[in-house]
């Protein structure tokens, strides 16, 4: 097929109108809120609740009702009467939204709880429904009304009214909280400007210089684009080479938050290999052998220590930004403006994360390490020429991914075989889809025989894939381990849910029928960016729908940010050109928006006091670290900090501090006693020594005093906390046979109650085949004990 009658045109060179371009897409907008509106009734109808009403209605109303919508799109204009018919969709739509935007503030105002949300919400549902049947009946059987409803035809007319509605939707079920004094994060964080204080007033200056820093950019681009001057492709290049290279600067952390119970599930692999472990057949980690292999690199490149392993996560996250802004250059019309907006994004995200009081960096289960393969399938699938499916890259993608981890594989290669079935089904080309299909997939084939050829020659055995594969089990959306119970009040996720719809639905639509569409994008850009960000969005809304934590959410803010930043500025751009007073007022809402988003942004990430992070303006303002040299010397400073063994302030590591001294003596007591020992039996069980709740052991003492003693584990233990999970691996662990040799020491903790399965199980192996003599050095916490030669043990 040929692409090229496709390709986009500068937005100065385009006529339309602004309603006229924002009409189809709100068309669909309205038909796909009400499809919501009639999946949720269902819903309710079929008794479906808990976790599966959520992963039933993610799943449908992420990917499903896209196709479905478009087809009815198609069928209405098929039968005819279209355009009176989707008007009064529309119009029923608004109504719907101004109701469902009325209900927090009657809950608030008239002392009403959460009961009266949820009826007031069922019966605005049955409303919406009755009035769409009726719609449907007379516009089939009886001739539209006319007259007075002519008025309520206008294009003009109804995008408002809809535009209105969609905003203060969104603004009022934010996140409904009834029982706050502002029901609302947002309302309560504009209290807090009303009331300014220096910090705030700084943050809303800063916001404000932001935002005229992007109109800036907008109109010297379109300036430039006029004059078509022969350095643009260089200032282009540049800005995005300037780009990236700010954001790794600016959003890198000095404070380091090594978290030792997250960053371990890492970090303990990685050592585990170091000392002769063999990856996927004794060494596993819930995030794959991928972030272990690079891990492993790292910490052999730096010191070994929680720091290090928090370096490599930072590391990763801000190449996952920097493709990210490559993708989003590519996306964009308007690139200057489109670059500011996405490194600016960066900071909202990190600022939002735990409600501006957390940290993004403190697990390695969060942006780069998890989706950074993911993205590079975007990518690669951004670069392709028109009418090519596959590169050399998009393939490097898939193997990379095939080893990185199983949620990489799925979403990989899940968004290159849906890029390729959406194009076969669009050039009718069925028997080109499957074969490029089977060609995708062979990457993956190539991956697994590489994996699987490499351990069998390391090793002498093929990799234990199905233990690992048991991890998803854990972490699965329906695990209680791992998954929490949904706040049915959180509402936050509906605008990134509509930016994947109108996208996915204008793929769809043209599938069915290719002279219509649902936005102005032409098919290489909707089919071969568009499309494959916003099924990364679902992907990383996902984690959200798994978790049930509000504000992870906040993950999918990058791709939904590429999703409606190109439509933003067109948009703009022909609201500036059209000079109409009334048109421009349409522009406040994405700038009090952007006011309200950046002021928060700003106000968390470079406050005074305790900030979540210590980026280079904390570094520079609170420490007088502002040269190269000053900067390192305090990053090799904080590499050295002993998370568990020091009292920290951090948010997680204070929870994990050993505070009965039983890892320091245990360190101790292998550098007095095992120097020449690169493997020990440590048994320390849990750094909080008595749980409130079994569930809650931690399983990380004897990680920690073998981390800090510069060894490792006699047993092939990748992290007690992970590997306790597993049946099959603690039954592999207790079951290794292992003869420790005449001399060697085994530290055991006095208190055995906090022991998982695995210290139990060895150490019952170990005192039914083996002699330990306690050796006459008294420590507090625990007990030292050499194994015995063939005499036994010493008189004492």
């Amino acid at each position: 097929m040929d692409f090229s009658e496709f390709q986009e045109r500068p937005p100065c060179t385009l006529k339309r109108t602004w309603t006229a371009v924002a009409a189809p897409g709100i068309s669909m907008a309205s038909l796909g809120f009400l499809a919501c509106i009639f999946l949720l009734e269902i819903i309710s109808l079929l008794q479906i609740i808990g976790k599966p009403r959520d992963l039933v209605f993610f799943v449908i109303g992420s990917l499903l009702l896209a196709p479905i919508c478009a087809g009815l799109q198609v069928l209405i204009r098929w039968i005819g009467k279209s355009a009176s018919f989707e008007q009064t969709l529309v119009w029923i739509t608004t109504a719907a939204l101004s109701a469902f935007a009325i209900l927090p503030v009657l809950v608030r105002y008239l002392d009403k709880g959460e009961h009266f949300l949820f009826r007031g919400a069922h019966l605005t549902i049955v409303a919406t429904c009755s009035a769409v049947i009726m719609a449907v009946v007379v516009h089939v059987a009886v001739r539209p009304a006319s007259g007075t409803f002519a008025q309520l035809r206008s294009t003009r007319l109804t995008v408002g009214a809809f535009l209105c509605a969609l905003s203060t939707f969104l603004f009022s079920l934010f996140w409904v909280k009834p029982e706050a004094p502002f029901f609302n994060p947002i309302t309560q964080f504009f209290s807090m400007l009303l009331t300014p204080t220096r910090e705030s007033a700084l943050a809303l200056l800063l916001a404000a210089l932001a935002i005229l820093s992007v109109v800036a950019l907008a109109w010297l681009e379109i300036r430039m684009r006029n004059r078509e001057t022969r350095q643009s492709q260089a200032i282009y290049r540049s800005s995005l080479a300037f780009s990236i290279g700010l954001t790794c600067l600016c959003y890198f952390d000095f404070s380091l938050p090594a978290d030792a119970l997250h960053n371990m599930t890492n970090i303990g692999p990685a050592l585990h290999l170091r000392f002769g472990g063999v990856l996927m057949v004794d060494t596993f980690s819930q995030y794959g052998p991928g972030p272990v292999l690079v891990t492993l690199l790292g910490l052999t490149l730096g010191p070994t220590t929680i720091a290090m392993g928090n370096v490599i996560v930072q590391i990763q996250s801000l190449l996952f930004y920097s493709l990210w802004l490559v993708c989003l250059y590519r996306m964009s019309t308007l690139k200057l403006p489109a670059l500011l907006i996405g490194f600016l994004s960066i900071g909202v995200m990190m600022a939002g994360w735990g409600q501006g009081d957390s940290n993004i960096n403190f697990a390695p289960s969060i942006m780069g390490p998890r989706y950074l393969p993911i993205l590079l399938m975007v990518l690669a699938i951004s670069l392709l020429r028109p009418s090519t499916r596959h590169s050399a890259l998009s393939a490097a993608s898939t193997m990379i991914s095939g080893l990185w981890s199983t949620d990489a594989l799925i979403g990989a290669l899940g968004i290159h075989l849906a890029f390729l079935g959406m194009l076969g089904l669009r050039d009718r080309a069925i028997i080109r889809a499957l074969g490029d299909g089977i060609l995708a997939c062979l990457p993956v084939v190539a991956a697994v025989a590489a994996l699987s050829l490499l351990t069998l020659i390391e090793a002498g055995r093929l990799p234990e894939y199905h233990i690992y594969l048991q991890f998803m089990s854990v972490y699965s959306m329906l695990s209680p381990l791992w998954s929490l119970r949904v706040n049915p009040l959180f509402l936050a996720w509906g605008g990134l849910l509509l930016a994947v719809f109108l996208v996915l639905s204008d793929g769809w639509i043209r599938i069915f029928d290719r002279t219509l569409q649902v936005t102005e994008l032409g098919a290489v850009a909707l089919y071969y960016r568009f499309v494959p960000m916003a099924l990364l969005a679902v992907l990383m809304s996902a984690y959200f729908v798994g978790r049930s934590v509000e504000y992870i959410i906040i993950l999918a803010l990058l791709p939904f940010v590429a999703l409606i930043v190109p439509g933003l500025l067109r948009t703009a751009t022909l609201l500036a050109r059209s000079g109409d007073r009334a048109s421009l007022l349409v522009l406040t809402l994405p700038v009090v928006i952007g006011v309200w988003a950046l002021s928060f942004t700003f106000f968390s990430l470079e406050r005074q006091g305790a900030p979540p992070y210590s980026l280079l303006i904390q570094e520079c303002r609170d420490h007088g670290r502002c040269t190269p040299s000053t900067l390192f010397a305090g990053l090799k400073e904080k590499l050295g900090v002993k998370p568990v063994l020091d009292q920290l302030n951090a948010k997680w590591s204070g929870n994990y501090f050993d505070s009965s001294g039983a890892i320091r003596e245990s360190v101790d007591a292998m550098h007095r006693l095992a120097a020449d020992q690169s493997t020990v039996s440590v048994f320390l069980g849990s750094v909080l020594p008595d749980p409130l709740v079994d569930t809650t052991r931690d399983n990380i003492a004897s990680d920690m005093a073998v981390l800090y003693a510069g060894k490792w584990h006699r047993w092939p233990r990748s992290y007690g906390f992970s590997d306790e999970l597993i049946p099959a691996l603690v039954d592999q662990i207790v079951s290794t046979p292992i003869r420790l040799n005449e001399g060697e020491i085994v530290i055991i903790r006095l208190d055995e109650t906090s022991f998982g399965t695995i210290e139990k199980g060895i150490l019952r192996k170990i005192r039914a085949e083996t002699t330990l003599c306690l050796l006459p050095e008294r420590w507090k916490e625990i007990a030292v004990y050499r194994v015995a030669g063939s005499a036994g043990c010493p008189a004492q």
